[in-house]
């Protein structure tokens, strides 16, 4: 309350009033068109976004799932392939172990995946 009033009738009569506001139904319906197409490009745009996202992701998991069938494969032929296996952990060169990897890889899925 203002310190010089002494009711609270006589504090509102000191205060300013507000403006009228008056909405245009044509201003309204013209903003409401931009709201329109901004929200239209937006969501073209997450679209675009969310496809490359959702590629990725799918690229992700088809590396995660083929490095665990690397890992399955070598625990099998460690047990059941033992020279094969040797071979490929012997192995320095990068392209030679490539070639036992895939070697393993062929073994694995006609021997033990179908299983």
């Amino acid at each position: 309350m203002f310190e010089d009033s002494k009711t609270p009738a006589a504090a509102w009569e000191n205060t300013a009033t507000l403006p009228e506001i008056t909405v245009d139904p044509e201003k309204l319906a013209a903003a409401a068109e931009t709201l329109r197409k901004a929200w239209a490009g937006i969501m073209a745009s997450f679209e675009v976004a969310a496809e490359a996202f959702g590629k990725w992701i799918q690229s992700v998991a088809a590396e995660v799932e083929a490095q665990h069938e690397m890992e399955t494969a070598l625990r099998w032929a460690r047990c059941y392939n033992r020279p094969l296996y040797n071979r490929y952990t012997h192995t320095k060169k990068k392209r030679t172990r490539k070639k036992y990897a895939k070697r393993i890889l062929k073994w694995y899925r006609t021997e033990v995946a179908p299983c």
